[in-house]
């Protein structure tokens, strides 16, 4: 992997500052914690992890915002993560492509763009789909919106 001599930290971690300024760690259970997307409703916080193990984990979030146990999501690498408003999770990565995942966890299907991808990223009304990869930006329209639209 790559690692930046430059940096600050050495643990990889998942991050919130509170509206007090205060800033915690609130994941630490994974060595390589990479995308991070909420569920509609905010009570799930999905996080890829970009190390080993290769999964997707879930975390529910209390309504003070506090994270509960996590707990395998979806068995597979990821690097990105998006959410689309019925709940399916969108995962940038694995298999030259983008993986599209229930929100029980069961796999949809998948966006094949020919190339590895690295994030994605609902945008324009809503219905855009914006996929990054090593050279080129990629966009797709879907039948859902992302959330947040």
């Amino acid at each position: 992997g790559i690692e930046d001599p430059a940096k600050e930290l050495d643990v990889h971690g998942v991050y919130r500052l509170r509206t007090d300024g205060s800033l915690g760690r609130i994941i630490s259970d994974l060595p390589r914690p990479n995308g991070i997307a909420f569920s509609p409703d905010e009570a799930t916080l999905y996080v890829s992890n970009s190390g080993l193990p290769s999964v997707i984990m879930a975390y529910g979030v209390t309504p003070s915002g506090d994270l509960g146990d996590g707990r395998v999501f979806y068995r597979s690498w990821g690097d990105g993560l998006a959410v689309d408003q019925q709940g399916n999770v969108y995962v940038a990565g694995p298999d030259n492509g983008v993986l599209i995942i229930s929100p029980d966890g069961e796999l949809l299907g998948s966006l094949n763009t020919t190339q590895r991808t690295s994030n994605c990223a609902f945008g324009d009304d809503g219905y855009t789909l914006y996929i990054t990869s090593d050279m080129h930006l990629l966009r797709i329209r879907l039948n859902v919106k992302g959330v947040g639209f």
